[in-house]
């Protein structure tokens, strides 16, 4: 019977060992179930972070393709307003050479046209 004590007291001595040992796993995965939801969040928000700072590099570069293109608009139409006003001093100073240049551009387009 002293044996039989003996081992039910090593089975119950295991038993307790393997709880405490179950309890330190059980403690540990959830220190790891902890970590990975910290992690998570961490590269959710540094993700965020990084998409916020693209959207916001992407709106200022509109910005500036914008009011590039918007001074370029601007040049471009002081040049044909510019043009426009040579031409028409042009017309005024030589009437007669300026329809003899539009009737012989009009004679070579027909031309082309016809082939």
């Amino acid at each position: 019977m002293a044996r039989t004590a003996s081992n039910t007291a090593k089975s119950v001595t295991k038993a307790l060992n393997g709880s405490s040992e179950i309890q330190d796993i059980e403690e540990q995965i959830e220190a790891l179930r902890s970590d990975i939801s910290n992690l998570s969040k961490s590269l959710s928000a540094a993700g965020s972070s990084q998409i916020e700072q693209a959207k916001l590099k992407a709106s200022e570069m509109l910005e500036n393709v914008s009011e590039t293109s918007e001074q370029k608009i601007e040049l471009l139409k002081q040049e044909l307003s510019t043009l426009q006003d040579n031409l028409n001093k042009q017309v005024s100073d030589k009437p007669y050479q300026s329809l003899g240049i539009a009737l012989g551009l009009g004679v070579l387009a027909t031309l082309l046209l016809r082939r």
